[in-house]
């Protein structure tokens, strides 16, 4: 291309080379007819889906959350053990830091990080691994982070959630939308509204009877839901 012949050795216009390419901008979108002729998608027919790294996804579960503080600079976030043996940055059940001002340690690296494959610290790192494996479904499942910021997630959707209006909808329904648009950046379709009310309502009913507090049972029951949205694959991945 020309302005790569005129800029000999120019990373910056290799880069928009690649980021105004064909291949870089291909839609992930599934193509049955593509997909029987090239399987491996050897030939880029499409962008094969990419899990964000670990740091990311830690920082998208406080932003979902709207726990996320921004402030730059200034010490690092320390680690302490709790007695389950899972090693979190102090204070994370409450507002949380950007990863990148996590204290790193050899030997204590944060549990829900490393579930993720952060990178170790023993030796070089040139390239991160990306591995799918059981134990990242677990921590999503039992982390006391992704717990307790669920609820606070929950405790987001209530306060803000845009009243119903002539929308015909129900508060439930109203805080289901608000969530996919908080976590998915998309409004769900019908199918996953209902689905999704109907779940809230099943745990409704079964905290309300250890609650006498209907508004502590419906936000315990947002929270799940708030909590099954965070560990789903299109929080994770990007496509």
């Amino acid at each position: 291309p020309p302005h790569l012949h005129t800029k000999p050795w120019s990373l910056k216009s290799l880069h928009r080379l690649i980021l105004t390419s064909a291949a870089y901008v291909q839609s992930s979108r599934f193509r049955p007819a593509a997909a029987r002729t090239d399987p491996d998608d050897k030939l880029l027919w499409r962008q094969q889906p990419r899990r964000l790294e670990a740091e990311a996804i830690r920082d998208a579960v406080l932003s979902a959350a709207g726990t996320l503080d921004f402030k730059m600079y200034g010490q690092p976030v320390p680690e302490e053990t709790r007695a389950t043996g899972e090693i979190v940055p102090v204070d994370e059940d409450r507002a949380g830091r950007r990863s990148i001002y996590l204290l790193v340690r050899r030997s204590m690296p944060v549990t829900l990080l490393n579930s993720f494959d952060a990178p170790v610290m023993e030796t070089n790192c040139t390239r991160r691994t990306v591995s799918t494996t059981a134990t990242q479904a677990l921590a999503v499942m039992n982390s006391g982070f992704l717990s307790s910021q669920a609820k606070r997630f929950a405790e987001r959707i209530v306060r803000e959630r845009p009243p119903a209006g002539n929308s015909g909808m129900s508060p439930e329904a109203m805080g289901v939308v608000y969530t996919y648009q908080l976590a998915f950046s998309r409004s769900p379709s019908d199918t996953e509204i209902k689905r999704s009310v109907d779940f809230i309502y099943q745990q409704m009913s079964i905290y309300s009877k250890t609650m006498k507090d209907q508004k502590e049972a419906e936000k315990s029951a947002l929270a799940d839901f708030c909590q099954a949205l965070l560990g789903a694959n299109e929080f994770v991945y990007v496509d």
